[in-house]
Formats: C-alpha cells, sequence, structure tokens
C-alpha cells in the first residue's frame, strides 16, 4: 500500500483543536521522560564512556515506573540534604503526571463537540480483580495544564542536576545555582469509575 492508496481523513471541526493540544502534551511529556533519564545517569556520577554505556543500557530500558523508582532509590541512599528533599519532591511530581498521561493518551479515542470548547472522552475498561470502567470528559485547558507541568518539571530536574553537580572555579557559573522552593503537587488523577454490571441487562446486574 503507498501513500497515495490512503483515505484522507475527515476530521470533524471539534476535532483539530484537541488533537493539537493532547500531541503538545505527548511531546513535552516525552521531554520529560528523557529529562528524568538523564537525571538518572547524573546519579551515577559515570566517570568513563564505559561507565556511561554500561549505566546507560539499563535505563533506556526502564519504563517509567522502574525509572521513578529508580530515581527515588538513589536519592535516598547517595543524596542528602535539600537535594535529597528536592528530588524525592520531583519524583512525586513525576508519578502523578504519569497517571494523567497515561489516562489521557490511551483512553481518549473520540472527540465530543460542548458549548464550552471540544472535549476528549476517556474511556477506560479494567478487570483487576473486578470490571470497572471509568469514563470522563477532558477539556483542552485540561490537557495543556499536564504539558505545562511537563515543562516545569524538566527545568526542575536541569536546576536540582546544575545545583548538585556544580564545581567551584567554574569560570562560567562562579556560584552554585540556588535550589528554588518547589511547587505544589498537581492534583491527584481522580477518574469516575463505574462497576462494569450497570451495562448489564437489569435481570443480570444484581449476580454477584
Amino acid at each position: 500500500m503507498t501513500d497515495n492508496d490512503l483515505p484522507e481523513i475527515s476530521a470533524l471541526p471539534c476535532e483539530p483543536p484537541f488533537f493539537e493540544a493532547l500531541g503538545e502534551m505527548i511531546v513535552y511529556w516525552n521531554r520529560l521522560d528523557n529529562a528524568m533519564r538523564g537525571f538518572l545517569l547524573g546519579l551515577y556520577d559515570a566517570q568513563s564512556f564505559q561507565e556511561i554505556i554500561r549505566a546507560n543500557a539499563i535505563i533506556v530500558e526502564l519504563g517509567n515506573v522502574g525509572l521513578a523508582q529508580a530515581v527515588k532509590t538513589l536519592a535516598n541512599e547517595i543524596l542528602s540534604g535539600e537535594v535529597r528533599d528536592h528530588t524525592l519532591h520531583a519524583v512525586k511530581y513525576f508519578e502523578r503526571l504519569r497517571e494523567y498521561r497515561n489516562y489521557y493518551a490511551h483512553s481518549i479515542a473520540s472527540i465530543i463537540p460542548a458549548k464550552s470548547g471540544p472535549h476528549g472522552f476517556a474511556a477506560q475498561t479494567t478487570a483487576k480483580g473486578k470490571y470497572k470502567w471509568s469514563r470522563d470528559p477532558i477539556s483542552i485547558p485540561q490537557v495543556r495544564d499536564i504539558a505545562r507541568h511537563c515543562y516545569l518539571l524538566v527545568n526542575i530536574l536541569t536546576r536540582i542536576s546544575w545545583h548538585r553537580t556544580w564545581q567551584e572555579g567554574d569560570p562560567h557559573v562562579p556560584e552554585r545555582p540556588p535550589l528554588h522552593p518547589m511547587p505544589p503537587l498537581p492534583d491527584t488523577l481522580e477518574k469516575r469509575v463505574e462497576s462494569f454490571r450497570l451495562l448489564a441487562p437489569p435481570h443480570e446486574a444484581s449476580r454477584e
């Protein structure tokens, strides 16, 4: 099949603005993911190219949960004081944003028009112990807020790294870059979760 064989996408008028916001969020999340991996590599304090290769071979294969756990563990084991506290706060920040990114990127499959602007319809079904399903309208400002949080956390990780690795005598940075107060964490993601049995016929819905 060539490109000419593929059908043209006929988007509804409400869809492109939401696609733009969701794409922006995904790009900034990817940038944050890269920044967190770079931050973890920095914690290894690799002194040679070979050490960097060995560490990075493990880091690049970590999922987001393992990545956060690795940074948390090293922060508790080798860091101290404000640097440790800021790093642990950054890990919590990352974990909160991961929940939003996963829900928005993997659960929105349709865009619905509304007076307040287009909304993505997030729908997710899980079967961990019991069938449950969630369904939530997600607005463009909600999606863009997550992109802005990702952008902010990249800057925070960069500043922590600069502060931690600064060396006296640096002609370009005569003083250690300060650590700024950490911003509050984003709100915990809340989904409107219901029992899947609500979809069952009335005569079957009460079965246990």
